[in-house]
């Protein structure tokens, strides 16, 4: 739980696919899900924070999985 809380705070967009695969490995764990999305929900929006809310989407905890923050997505023109 140390380890999630410092990532988040940290801010490190690197963690976030591997913090939503420990979510999605340990579904029972309310609480360390919680602070996984509390930390995954600080970065700025990137394509790993997108990613890993993706994955999130498939959480077996219904309780995780309202607790998704908004996903956006970027619409790139084409020229």
């Amino acid at each position: 739980m140390g380890a999630i809380i410092s990532l988040g705070n940290k801010r490190c967009q690197e963690a976030a696919i591997p913090l939503a695969e420990c979510a999605l490995a340990y579904p029972n764990d309310i609480v360390q899900n919680l602070e996984i999305l509390r930390a995954i929900g600080s970065l700025s929006d990137s394509e790993l924070r997108r990613a890993a809310l993706q994955l999130l989407k498939s959480h077996p905890s219904s309780i995780i999985r309202k607790q998704l923050p908004p996903i956006k997505f970027e619409h790139k023109e084409h020229d």
